[in-house]
């Protein structure tokens, strides 16, 4: 995973890599909710919701948008895609030029409902504590 730091002005795109049912929302709600937090979930509904019924790509949004809808801080917003991230739910993509980054692609993955769920959850959830140094 790529450290980046993320900047209101940025712009992103949402790349649908998926086919999301209602039914993931409920997954989503019932099982990645106590694990990834409210932040997390409510970023991922959002990005979805970026996405129309039938489009592969969105169009394009600043990450301003995103701190204003949900009311949360740059610093928020950007734990919550390293959230997403770690989970499996998302995948970013950055695109830089002189080392500045022109917009970032966020690529909705698929809700995982089988059998090693949970185990999938709970190591990605541990990993990421543990490059953040929460926990030893």
């Amino acid at each position: 995973m790529e450290k980046y730091n993320l900047v209101p002005a940025d712009t992103y795109v949402v790349v649908n890599k998926t086919i999301l049912h209602n039914e993931d929302r409920k997954i989503i709600t019932s099982l990645y909710l106590p694990i990834i937090g409210t932040d997390a979930v409510m970023l991922y509904f959002t990005l979805w919701a970026d996405l129309d019924n039938s489009e592969i790509l969105s169009s394009e949004f600043s990450h301003q948008k995103l701190v204003s809808s949900l009311r949360i801080t740059i610093n928020e917003l950007q734990t919550s895609f390293d959230k997403l991230e770690a989970i499996g739910l998302l995948k970013h993509l950055l695109k830089k030029e002189m080392l500045i980054i022109i917009y970032m692609k966020f690529l909705v993955l698929s809700v995982l409902v089988n059998f090693y769920l949970i185990q999938y959850l709970i190591l990605s959830y541990i990993v990421m504590l543990v490059r953040e140094n929460m926990i030893i």
